[in-house]
């Protein structure tokens, strides 16, 4: 998309908040979205012009979400922000507004444990060996090699690791330098956008900024609910770097951002 037709979406979008700031929802994802991308999860930071813009977002507008596969209390820590809701885990948690506990959807009951069962099967020294780290996200278990040399033996481990993970009844995804084991329960940020949205029907007006292959999910939900009328006008932004390049999210996106800078000073422009 040309810099002369981005400015002329946020330019209507702008409008739209302007006059109707009840009736639009601002979602987007967290890491390498409001935050950068940093090597270990644990290191990352919002920048506070971030933090500033979606708490002005969170005040006017009829929904304010953080739709991340981080755990949702640890996506509030880092934010700040307990007047944001936050959809946690790619949806399986829900965190509203003020309230102190994650609500799991219910259909993880009796799934929690399945990506650490199988996370104990896995061989702990190679995993070293190849500068595999696992982090614990609750009923998500994440592998991740950001920093680690890429080799191919890597990329067959990765590969295998995926496969036999499949074969135990859960549901791998990829994203950018990390292997999600997830259990194989029909929730994603797709599904998560959907019932965010569909639970207030006041909202009439969507946009998602995200940076991933899991973001893929919410921009199909919202073209879903355009098409069912459950929705009358949605905005994709796609986040993009050299890491992004290839997964589609431009070709899928009606606005094209460079960073998480540029993601601070969209959500200033149509929410503050």
């Amino acid at each position: 998309m040309s810099e002369d037709s981005t400015d002329r979406r946020l330019e209507e979008l702008s409008r739209e908040v302007l006059e109707r700031p009840d009736e639009f929802a601002l979602l987007c994802d967290f890491d390498g979205t409001l935050a950068p991308i940093v090597e270990r999860p644990e290191q990352v930071e919002v920048p506070p012009i971030a933090v500033e813009a979606l708490a002005v977002a969170a005040e006017r507008l009829g929904l304010c979400a953080v739709v991340t596969g981080r755990p949702a209390l640890e996506a509030r820590r880092l934010t700040g922000l307990d007047t944001v809701l936050y959809a946690g885990n790619h949806g399986l948690e829900l965190l509203e507004p003020g309230e102190e506990v994650a609500i799991p959807d219910p259909l993880l009951a009796g799934h929690e444990d399945d990506a650490h069962d199988f996370l104990a099967t896995l061989d702990v020294e190679k995993m070293e060996i190849l500068g595999i780290r696992s982090e614990d996200k609750g009923p998500i278990v994440a592998l991740h090699w950001r920093g680690s040399e890429p080799t191919e033996e890597l990329n067959e481990w990765i590969e295998r690791v995926g496969s036999d993970a499949r074969t135990a009844g859960l549901q791998p995804r990829s994203g950018r330098m990390v292997l999600e084991l997830r259990p194989d329960v029909a929730v994603d940020k797709g599904v998560a956008v959907t019932a965010l949205l569909t639970a207030r029907p006041v909202i009439e007006s969507a946009i998602f900024i995200g940076d991933d292959l899991t973001d893929l999910d919410a921009f199909e939900a919202l073209d879903g609910l355009v098409a069912s009328q459950k929705l009358g006008s949605a905005t994709k932004v796609a986040v993009l770097s050299g890491e992004t390049s290839d997964l589609g999210l431009a070709e899928r996106a009606d606005i094209e951002l460079s960073g998480p800078g540029e993601v601070a000073d969209l959500i200033v422009r149509i929410g503050g």
